[in-house]
């Protein structure tokens, strides 16, 4: 609750006076007013919240008539609010004006105008809602949803990008066992050198075994060549020449 005296409501176009306790209504307690008779007189409420309500009254000095319209004008944030109407004849009412509808969080500004002659007008409070139960608990899910989204996106954003690089490390090893393979070269293959060797089921490869060195052809043995044979004919020899294998 604020009073009438913080420096969130000002008081213009007319005489305002302070008293303490409320003339036009006693049980108001021990709480100081701010009063006006003045026509046209205005007082100016900002405030930061999602409801307010102006707590004071109504004092007419005379009759009023039906037709007299509305005491109390009420400009909110720049329009003209006639939700809330409050003529004279409802004297000594705790409540000058109540908003009917929650406002947007943020800043706003009532303005107050007395409209009327011959009444008294007393502001005592002014009680701010700053942020409804509703709206906490509107925000709270709000915000466990968007947590539950975005958690959602970056797993699977942390599952995508570690199926990439699985892939990719997947293909530069095959291509490095396959540059492997190329850099072996040709196999040089040796042959059992005893039947044992070649039927015992210690041997998978059957007693061959394989090295990646070039054979060497120190221990080769050249072939002797071939002599060439000879045939007659007629009593005359032929000598026949065999072509290289």
């Amino acid at each position: 609750m604020v009073g009438p005296d913080d420096s969130s409501i000002q008081y213009s176009n007319g005489t305002w006076l302070v008293l303490g306790p409320s003339t036009a209504n006693p049980n108001s307690g021990h709480i100081p007013s701010y009063h006006t008779s003045s026509q046209y007189a205005t007082v100016t409420f900002n405030f930061e919240g999602v409801d307010m309500a102006v707590t004071g009254s109504l004092d007419p000095q005379g009759p009023s008539p039906s037709d007299m319209g509305p005491s109390l004008l009420y400009i909110l944030d720049g329009k003209e609010d006639n939700a809330f109407w409050l003529n004279s004849s409802s004297a000594l009412s705790r409540t000058l004006y109540s908003t009917t509808q929650p406002l947007a969080l943020g800043r706003h500004t009532l303005v107050m105008t007395l409209m009327t002659e011959n009444t008294t007008l007393y502001v005592e409070s002014m009680d701010v809602t700053s942020q409804k139960a509703g709206t906490t608990q509107a925000s709270e899910a709000y915000r466990r949803k968007v947590g539950t989204i975005v958690g959602g996106v970056l797993g699977g954003i942390f599952l995508l990008v570690l199926v990439i690089w699985f892939s990719v490390h997947h293909r530069r090893r095959q291509r490095a066992l396959a540059a492997a393979r190329l850099a072996v070269g040709p196999m040089t293959v040796s042959l059992p050198l005893t039947k044992e060797a070649f039927t015992s089921r210690n041997n998978s490869h059957y007693g061959l075994s394989f090295s990646s060195a070039p054979p060497s052809t120190d221990s080769l043995t050249a072939l002797p060549p071939k002599k060439p044979r000879t045939r007659s004919y007629n009593n005359e020899p032929i000598v026949i020449i065999t072509p290289p294998t």
